[in-house]
C-alpha cells in the first residue's frame, strides 16, 4: 500500500472531491460513481496543494477494484530532487496509532485487557513513576511519559533500527512531564508501550 506524507491533506481533498450525501443505510446515494468530472475535481484539488508545496506523496483512489486515480506528487528526496513514484517508500509514522488504538479496544471488547489496566501489569519492571499509568493514559496522551521523539539525541539516531525494548529503555528512566491524567501532551513513547 502506498502511504504519502500529509495523509490528512489528501483525505481532506478526497472528502471535498466526493461531496456525496450518504443514505440512511450508509451506502452511497443512488447513481453515485466516480465519473470523469469528479476525478478531475479530485486531481485539481490535490494539484493545488502539490503546486503550493503543501503536499508530497502518492494518491490512489479506486472504485470497484480498479484504480481511477493513481498519481505521484513532489519528491521522495527533496535535497536530491528524486521524484516520488509508485515505488517510493514512505515512513508510516503516526498513521499506525489509530490501528493500535482500535486493536487495543477490540482486545478490551474481547475481555483480554482493560484500558483501566496499569502498565505495570504488562511491564512489571516499569519504573515506580509509572505506578499509576494505565493503558487509557497511553492511548490518550495523558500518561506524562515524555515522547522520545522530542529528546535532543533523537534526530541523530532516528534512522537506526530499534527493538521495542530498546526504545522503551531510551525513555524508561526519564522523569514524567506531569502526573498521569492531569494534563495532555502528545507522546510517541506511549504508543511504543
Amino acid at each position: 500500500m502506498k502511504v504519502g506524507r500529509f495523509v490528512w491533506l489528501f483525505a481532506a481533498a478526497i472528502l471535498i472531491g466526493f461531496s456525496v450525501v450518504q443514505a440512511q443505510d450508509n451506502k452511497p446515494a443512488a447513481g453515485y460513481s466516480l465519473d470523469a468530472d469528479r476525478i478531475a475535481r479530485m486531481e485539481q484539488i490535490i494539484d493545488s496543494f502539490a503546486n503550493a508545496k503543501q503536499f508530497m506523496g502518492d494518491v490512489l483512489v479506486a472504485e470497484d477494484g480498479r484504480a481511477v486515480l493513481d498519481k505521484s506528487y513532489g519528491f521522495a528526496n527533496v535535497e536530491w530532487q528524486v521524484p516520488n513514484t509508485a515505488e517510493s517508500k514512505f515512513r508510516l509514522g503516526s498513521i499506525t496509532k489509530q490501528f493500535t488504538a482500535a486493536s487495543i479496544l477490540l482486545l478490551e471488547q474481547q475481555g483480554k485487557l482493560s484500558t483501566d489496566d496499569l502498565v505495570k501489569k504488562y511491564i512489571p519492571d516499569a519504573p515506580a513513576a509509572w505506578d499509576k499509568i494505565t493503558i487509557y493514559h497511553l492511548l490518550t496522551h495523558t500518561s506524562g511519559i515524555p515522547s522520545f521523539t522530542g529528546f535532543s539525541d533523537y534526530h541523530p539516531n532516528e534512522v537506526k533500527p530499534y527493538t521495542p525494548e530498546q526504545l522503551v529503555a531510551w525513555f524508561k528512566d526519564k522523569p514524567l512531564e506531569f502526573q498521569p491524567g492531569t494534563d495532555w501532551r502528545y507522546s510517541n513513547s506511549g504508543y511504543v508501550l
